[in-house]
């Protein structure tokens, strides 16, 4: 009698593969139980979808973070210039000026949110609004006046007064 011996180039599809792999370390003692998948607050398994959608919310969460690092940074650097009337020139806050001091937010300067971008609106003569959405279709704004961070809050601000309450989760 012949003994075939396993190949896992030639004999395993892929997808039996990992499986095949976790057995043979749950039998050699490696591992002392399966795995257990994220849970939700009710306790119920969260599903790969869900796991990327909070992942993609908190990237809008870390993208606000950054704009608003953005706008302190940029006042520093004016040397305090609260003139921050939204326009094309390199000496004004708009989203062009930010994205150079962080490009890893895409920023836009739309009237209304635009998801996975910060919107900068300048509201004369000296505030500032960031807002963004993420694919859950929670959206997060940041105010800012003389260069100062004034509030955070939920809502697609026009104006300053409107953006207050904090961010969700926060």
């Amino acid at each position: 009698m012949k003994v075939r011996r396993f190949h896992p180039q030639r004999d395993a599809d892929s997808s039996v593969l990992p499986w095949l792999l976790l057995c043979i370390a749950l039998l050699a003692g490696c591992i002392s139980k399966v795995p257990n998948a994220p849970l939700d607050e009710q306790g119920n398994p969260i599903g790969v979808a869900d796991v990327v959608d909070q992942a993609t919310a908190a990237q809008s969460h870390v993208s606000m973070i950054n704009a608003e690092r953005a706008v302190m940074v940029f006042v520093a650097e004016s040397g305090g210039n609260t003139d921050l009337i939204l326009t094309d020139e390199p000496s004004q806050i708009s989203a062009q000026s930010l994205a150079r001091y962080e490009p890893g937010v895409t920023f836009n300067d739309a009237a209304t949110v635009v998801q996975g971008e910060v919107s900068v609106r300048a509201i004369p003569p000296s505030g500032v609004i960031l807002v963004t959405q993420d694919p859950s279709g929670t959206i997060y704004c940041s105010t800012f006046d003389y260069g100062e961070p004034v509030d955070r809050g939920d809502t697609d601000a026009q104006e300053i007064a409107e953006c207050t309450g904090g961010w969700p989760g926060d």
